[in-house]
């Protein structure tokens, strides 16, 4: 018996649904993370690639590590586990980027309570 064609309603429910898991994993593996090289590896070799669930998560927490300011792209739940993180930044990192890193953090702050 032939399947059921799926209809825009449902590709969209599943694409929603893929979506909510790869959130789901990325906020979970973003959670763990201790520290900048760390962070730096979780994009490397974590993100699934453009166009696919959860890159655009991926892709903001590239740009937080390359230019230590706010993405544009990231909702408060993102920007609260980014300015969790950043203070594991701290361990290990040339002298240089802790005014960085506390610019980053006044930024976040900023952002959430916009």
């Amino acid at each position: 018996m032939p399947r059921a064609k799926r209809t825009k309603a449902d590709r969209e429910r599943e694409a929603e649904e893929a979506q909510r898991l790869a959130r789901q994993k990325f906020m979970s593996k973003l959670e763990a993370v201790q520290g900048y090289d760390e962070a730096r590896r979780l994009v490397d070799e974590g993100d699934p690639g453009n166009d696919k669930p959860g890159h655009h998560l991926y892709a903001n927490l590239h740009f937080l590590l390359n230019y230590f300011t706010t993405p544009g792209g990231a909702d408060r739940e993102e920007l609260r586990l980014y300015l969790q993180l950043v203070p594991r930044f701290r361990t290990g990192v040339k002298p240089e980027f802790l005014e960085a890193l506390k610019k980053v953090e006044a930024d976040l702050h900023t952002a959430i309570t916009r």
